[in-house]
């Protein structure tokens, strides 16, 4: 059990044509029951892999790709829902969970780059969630750079978790 984590893109389209379409789409009803919990890699920890479960859901916006997934990286995590918080187009007062979205601009990256190579992303902490230790700042920046080539495409970049 934990926090996993996902960034997707996706193809703008006449439904998803500016950020805060992502932001503030609402998912049908669910097209089949989630498990009450995800569990990260089933190589490492001998337990089933049921964020496949939530990859296959109508909770992602249809046509969207994976384009990274973390496990159990809260600090990351907490930087993302202060993101979230801090946008203009949010709509209402909510709980940031896995029905949240967080579209990343060229501006978010850049200053998700500044915090992951300097050491500044909050300290967060969650039932689950792990324990940030700094060895993640390869991976989140191989993110970043993979993130900044789809928007250079024209796509957009989301990021959602399930915990």
């Amino acid at each position: 059990m934990g926090l996993d984590m996902y960034a997707f893109s996706l193809d703008r389209s006449e439904a998803f044509a500016k950020p805060r379409d992502i932001l503030n789409y609402r998912a049908p009803e669910l097209d089949k029951e989630l498990p009450s919990f995800i569990v990260g890699q089933f190589e490492l920890t001998g337990v089933p892999d049921h964020g496949a479960e939530l990859l296959d859901s109508n909770r992602l916006l249809a046509g969207s790709t994976l384009l990274h997934r973390w496990h159990k990286h809260p600090d990351l995590h907490g930087w993302m829902e202060r993101r979230w918080k801090g946008m203009r187009w949010y709509q209402r007062a909510r709980m940031f969970n896995s029905e949240e979205r967080v579209p990343l601009t060229v501006q978010d990256l850049d200053d998700l780059e500044h915090a992951v190579r300097h050491g500044h992303l909050p300290k967060t902490t969650g039932f689950f969630f792990g324990e940030s230790d700094g060895s993640e700042q390869e991976d989140d920046l191989e993110f970043i750079a993979k993130a900044r080539a789809e928007l250079a495409a024209g796509k957009f970049v989301y990021y959602t978790s399930w915990w």
